[in-house]
């Protein structure tokens, strides 16, 4: 099921297609879930997980990895199960774990969630912990399927969800942890992707110099950020796909905005 078509598709802007999706996302969330595959994946989960006796049978089994891992956007996680396997296994709170040598906060949130090194298996036995998983497998499978697997609008999605949780604290590093959240953030601000080659107080104090993670707290805020965001990924879509074409007003308008007009969106 494609959940709605961004630029390159019906010609729909990503940003008009994510504000539809705000007033209706509820709905085609629910006629998502009833998707049969969804249920055949989200069922198996609930009545097999429960029968674990050991954390090593719960890595062997793979549909049961690809519903945990998909819970946390770690979907890539499932080519790698010696890594995952250490990180959900390890004492999160043991310095020398793998996990706490991991930027991605999304490694520790899962480790912590399924607390294998603390209580082994018996959050497994418990049905409403189960239930949270599968709701966060449901969400993050959702956004993934939005404008037919547009990457910027799961990546808006995601960051509308997930920003000012992790912004709560004030802590740069934990937003430029966060893969998605740092993405979203520096293409935002057309910082240059070479920045990975500075140290991260480098990276930091340039992030800071244009936004601070108290921002992130206000609603208006992110969702004039996350349209700044999806404004320029129309651009860039458009004026890759430019053959000679008519470049309409909202390209116009995006291609203003990567040149360096002043939209006003950020206040």
């Amino acid at each position: 099921m494609q959940i709605g078509t961004g630029t390159s598709g019906s010609g729909m802007s990503s940003l008009l297609l994510f504000r539809t999706l705000q007033h209706s996302g509820d709905a085609q969330k629910q006629q998502f879930a009833k998707q049969p595959q969804m249920q055949r994946e989200i069922d198996y989960f609930l009545e097999n997980a429960k029968k674990i006796e050991s954390p090593e049978d719960f890595f062997k089994d793979r549909r049961l990895m690809q519903v945990a891992l998909g819970a946390f956007g770690l979907e890539q996680e499932l080519n790698y199960t010696a890594r995952i396997k250490t990180i959900m296994t390890e004492d999160p709170a043991a310095k020398e774990s793998l996990v706490n040598r991991m930027a991605e906060p999304r490694y520790k949130q899962i480790s912590e969630a399924f607390d294998f090194s603390g209580s082994g298996v018996e959050k497994l036995k418990d049905e409403k912990f189960l239930k949270e998983i599968t709701d966060k497998y449901l969400t993050n499978q959702f956004e993934k399927n939005l404008g037919g697997g547009n990457e910027s609008l799961r990546e808006a999605a995601y960051f509308r969800r997930k920003v000012a949780e992790v912004a709560e604290d004030g802590d740069i590093y934990k937003l430029m942890g966060d893969k998605v959240l740092r993405s979203v953030i520096t293409d935002t601000l057309r910082i240059p992707k070479e920045i990975v080659n500075q140290s991260l107080e480098r990276q930091a104090k340039v992030i800071e110099s244009k936004v601070k993670p108290e921002d992130f707290k206000d609603p208006a805020f992110v969702d004039k950020f996350i349209a700044r965001f999806l404004t320029q990924k129309d651009a860039e879509a458009q004026l890759a796909n430019m053959g000679g074409g008519s470049f309409g007003s909202s390209g116009q308008i995006a291609l203003q905005l990567l040149q360096g007009g002043n939209l006003n969106i950020l206040v």
